[in-house]
């Protein structure tokens, strides 16, 4: 209710939900409310303070013009960079990204996350949507770089069975 009501005042605040019990369900519906990010207790200080900083480079991000994706061959892979936040206002610029990927001719796409993504519901759905549909181009996907707990949110709703998900 308190990050609804928060969201409902301004949409663009960043909100990092702390869960007591590491309960993913709740995580999952958190980010489903446009929650930031979310930590499990006990706090650990190196991932408060990565949360903290991928907060802040989001809201860096909402006031400049810079694209949130941006695509390039490497060798025998497309590598799609994103930034930011996964929304619903993110999927204009991944499936354009997406596009531009499959008109290399790779076999392989690696789309890469900046260190301070978030994830929420409706970016989850786009991102499902646009693995699903390299599929059915026969194109493979690998995720890098994705924040451990966006992994677990990953594994949870079936991403990580869609695709390889590396470190870095």
């Amino acid at each position: 209710e308190v990050l609804k009501r928060i969201k409902e005042i301004d949409p663009r605040t960043e909100v990092i939900v702390i869960t007591g019990h590491g309960d993913m369900e709740l995580a999952i519906k958190a980010l489903n409310l446009d929650a930031t990010d979310f930590i499990n207790k006990p706090i650990q200080r190196n991932i408060l303070e990565q949360a903290l900083e991928r907060a802040r480079e989001r809201i860096e991000l909402l006031g400049s013009d810079e694209r949130k994706v941006s695509v390039e061959a490497d060798g025998d892979v497309a590598v799609i960079s994103f930034r930011g936040s996964m929304t619903s206002s993110s999927e204009p610029q991944l499936s354009e990204g997406f596009r531009e990927a499959f008109a290399m001719n790779k076999e392989r796409i690696i789309l890469r996350f900046d260190p301070n993504v978030s994830v929420n519901g409706a970016g989850i759905s786009i991102l499902t949507q646009q693995l699903l549909e390299s599929g059915k181009r026969g194109c493979s996907v690998t995720l890098a770089g994705v924040p451990e707990n966006f992994r677990k949110v990953f594994r949870l709703v079936g991403i990580s069975n869609l695709v390889e998900i590396m470190d870095g």
